[in-house]
Order: structure tokens, then C-alpha cells, then sequence
């Protein structure tokens, strides 16, 4: 098996070695976190899926750490590989946990025909209530809509259902 040298340490084929600042060595990457590392990359970096994919694909490396044998966090990472900033990723995330919210959620109604976001711009609006108001506020906007609702019906909905901003004293 080769060998190759990966930020002045040895690694083979089979792992990554990886250096953390202010720490010894961390686990070694394997090769099959490292085949699912780059499955989710390219999931991101293609472009050719939803948002719910691309903020589950997020989580996973995240949760996973699966940056961890070129970055040392998740922002990094983020910044690094897709010019993605820090907020950004988190709202990919947010955004994506919030359909897989609506989609255990939302009932189908009378003729039995589920409605659900179709895009990120909607659930980005839902995501700024707490979860357990984001379902109810969805089905507003569907039924002030009468189907699919904007982005904009969403965020009127939204506007309506947020607590009240403390005045400042």
C-alpha cells in the first residue's frame, strides 16, 4: 500500500491522520467515512439536489465530524469547500429539519391532499417560529393561500404568529 504525507504526518490508503489544535492525534478518518465524506460533498457541491438533501448532507458531515481530516471544525469546512458561511449552513440544516418537521406533520386534510413546501424560502420563514407553532403556521398559510402558499403568504403568517418584541426600556 502507498503512503502519502498529509499535513507532516504519514497516512496510508486505508486512513487519514488528522491533527486538532492543542490535541494529540484524533481518530483516524476510515475509509468508508472517508467514501461518505465525499458522497456528501458531492451531494452539496453538485448542486443537482433539494435543499432538504443538502441540509442533511450538512448535519451528517457535521454530527459526523466527517471534516475532520482536512478542517479542524465544521465552519471551517463549510467556508472552505463551498463558500459557504457559517449562518448559511445552519440554515440549510435548520431549514431542512423543519420539512422533515412538516412532513410527519401536516395532515392531508379533507380531500387528503398533503401540501408541503417546495422550496427552502418558505420553510426559512417557518424556521424562525419554535417548532411546535411551525406546523400549525404551514397550514395557515395553505389555507389563506388556497394551496401552496409564497414565501411571502409564509412569512405573513409567520409575522402574525411570532411572540411580541419586548419594548425597549
Amino acid at each position: 500500500r502507498g503512503l502519502a504525507f498529509l499535513k507532516g504526518r504519514f497516512m496510508s490508503d486505508e486512513t487519514a491522520v488528522v491533527e486538532e489544535p492543542g490535541t494529540n492525534l484524533v481518530e483516524p478518518m476510515t475509509e468508508r467515512e472517508l467514501n461518505r465524506k465525499a458522497k456528501l460533498v458531492a451531494t452539496i457541491k453538485e448542486g443537482l439536489t433539494t435543499f432538504v438533501e443538502v441540509g442533511n448532507a450538512l448535519t451528517e458531515i457535521r454530527d459526523s465530524k466527517l471534516y475532520r481530516d482536512e478542517y479542524e471544525t465544521f465552519e471551517d469546512f463549510a467556508q472552505a469547500e463551498f463558500a459557504m458561511t457559517k449562518g448559511r449552513a445552519y440554515q440549510l440544516i435548520k431549514s431542512a429539519d423543519v420539512q422533515k418537521r412538516l412532513s410527519t406533520t401536516v395532515d392531508g386534510g379533507d380531500n387528503g391532499d398533503t401540501i408541503l413546501p417546495t422550496n427552502e424560502r418558505q420553510v426559512r420563514e417557518l424556521a424562525k417560529l419554535p417548532e411546535e407553532k411551525q406546523t400549525k403556521a404551514w397550514q395557515k398559510a395553505v389555507k389563506a393561500a388556497g394551496g401552496q402558499p409564497t414565501a411571502e403568504q409564509v412569512f405573513d403568517v409567520v409575522a402574525k404568529m411570532k411572540p411580541a418584541e419586548a419594548e425597549p426600556r
